[in-house]
């Protein structure tokens, strides 16, 4: 059975105003412009530690990255969990020993 947690919506938006270097409302703000299948692919699948790493192998680290850029990029990387997801059965796409 998998075990599946959902990040903190004011965790999230926390850590990556701080890794981007935005106000919370621009984090906040293109966050809620997801879609509620893309928005809960990333609060289920990722602590924001995790998303971190991933806008950083991304080389997001910009902190003038326009609103519109910032929605589209998180957009995309809930694409990508999601085929990741969709090839690994289910588990969480950071879980390095194969677990949930």
């Amino acid at each position: 059975m998998t075990e599946t947690t959902m990040i903190d919506f004011d965790q999230l938006v926390e850590t990556l105003r701080d890794h981007l270097d935005l106000s919370g409302d621009a984090v906040s703000h293109a966050l809620m412009s997801l879609d509620g299948d893309r928005l809960a692919t990333l609060t289920r699948n990722l602590d924001p530690d995790e998303l971190v790493r991933m806008l950083e192998v991304a080389g997001i680290e910009a902190n003038e990255l326009p609103q519109d850029d910032l929605t589209s990029v998180f957009e995309t990387l809930a694409e990508a969990v999601s085929e990741v997801l969709d090839e690994e059965g289910g588990r969480k796409p950071s879980a390095p020993d194969g677990r949930p």
